[in-house]
């Protein structure tokens, strides 16, 4: 309860150390969005609407295969570049996220000096950290979800994707995917943390910092 009570007044004290973190991981949740949300339709709607081609095929024949290679090949487009994003972008996060803990380990000495056990300490920033990316990630999902389902349902009207895709819009097949990697980002920092706290004597944090 301590945690969670004070994660916003740690928020607030550390908003300069945010700066990096926060926009990136932005970033990143509004590009997985968008690319997931014209992905997954487009991929759902070639695997169930598979059309076998005749030697003769009609005007309105031709523009329907058309309009489905065009959905074809964006899903597998949008599938290697949200492939692309989820891996630079879990390496960046990670990286400026370690960091960010590595440079507050000085004031962990004086959390220790006024009594907290490593405990407390560990998920003070375990609150902290998750607080973020939940409020970062859904701001950036959602966005990204809605600007992709705008550009689909624009690029249906004017007649270059099948109107047949509209029924597998809007679907939220990438929240457990976003969860997992929010977890990932997660996992890899605080488990540093974890180890140094267990490792370090807290003497000797305090007397980094003086």
């Amino acid at each position: 309860m301590f945690a969670w009570m004070h994660a916003w007044k740690n928020i607030y004290r550390q908003r300069k150390r945010y700066r990096q973190f926060v926009p990136l991981l932005l970033v990143c949740a509004l590009l997985s969005g968008c690319f997931l949300s014209i992905a997954a339709p487009c991929r759902q709607f070639s695997e169930q609407n598979h059309r076998e081609i005749g030697m003769e095929l009609t005007e309105t024949d031709r523009q329907r295969e058309l309009q489905d290679a065009n959905a074809r090949q964006l899903g597998q487009a949008a599938s290697m570049l949200q492939t692309g994003v989820l891996l630079v972008g879990a390496v960046a996060v990670l990286y400026v996220s370690s960091l960010m803990i590595g440079e507050r380990f000085s004031d962990i000495g004086i959390l220790y000096s006024v009594g907290l056990t490593r405990r407390q300490i560990f998920f003070s920033f375990f609150a902290e950290l998750c607080t973020v990316c939940v409020l970062v990630i859904g701001a950036g999902l959602t966005a990204g979800s809605r600007a992709a389902v705008w550009w689909l349902a624009y690029r249906i009207r004017v007649g270059v994707l099948p109107t047949g895709l509209e029924n597998y819009i809007g679907g939220n097949g990438w929240v457990p995917g976003c969860i997992a990697a929010a977890a990932g980002i997660l996992a890899f920092p605080l488990l540093r943390l974890m180890l140094r706290l267990l490792r370090q004597d807290p003497a000797d944090l305090l007397r980094d910092r003086t």
